[in-house]
């Protein structure tokens, strides 16, 4: 997007041209949303392997 775009976008007093920025700036907050979810689940998932794997340890007393 280029500065005379921007310049021009907010001039103009069409309708249309707002609505379509706000679904597609809607749609894009979803998908965000939506993949932040799936991050912190598996994040949480991960996490939850690796606390099982270090408790599960057996420490050698003797060498």
């Amino acid at each position: 997007m280029s500065i005379l775009y921007i310049a021009q976008f907010l001039r103009a007093e069409d309708g249309a041209s707002v609505v379509d920025f706000t679904v597609l700036t809607a749609a894009v907050m979803a998908l965000a949303l939506g993949a932040s979810v799936l991050v912190v689940d598996g994040t949480e998932d991960l996490t939850q392997e690796i606390e099982t794997q270090i408790t599960e340890q057996e420490i050698a007393a003797d060498w």
